[in-house]
């Protein structure tokens, strides 16, 4: 195996939290839930907790998206009712099908 298939570079790491970050936020949207709800319930211990999963999917102003550690991935997909490692293999089939990641990706602007 080569290291590069042991260790993805930023850009494919990238590219697959950004698109853990999209189910997330369309699986938010397809139940008609509130972003800012969700991040609340996932995350009760902070304060602030719906301005930063926006920073998350948008970033803010001309910054980029924020990053989103796995331990929050796994808290919003416990909130929403969903399995974790079904989400990574969704990220994972998406991207060997085509999906990959713009900075003029708007379709996370809710």
């Amino acid at each position: 195996m080569k290291d590069e298939e042991l260790f993805p570079s930023t850009d494919r790491a990238t590219n697959f939290e950004r698109c853990l970050v999209t189910i997330i936020a369309e699986a938010i949207n397809s139940k008609n839930l509130k972003h800012v709800l969700v991040a609340d319930q996932a995350f009760p211990e902070r304060k602030g907790a719906g301005p930063g999963w926006r920073r998350v999917r948008n970033g803010a102003k001309e910054e980029a998206p924020r990053k989103m550690p796995v331990r929050d991935m796994f808290a919003m997909a416990e909130v929403l009712g969903l399995n974790f490692i079904q989400l990574c293999a969704e990220a994972e089939f998406k991207i060997k099908n085509g999906w990959h990641y713009t900075k003029d990706d708007t379709s996370l602007k809710h």
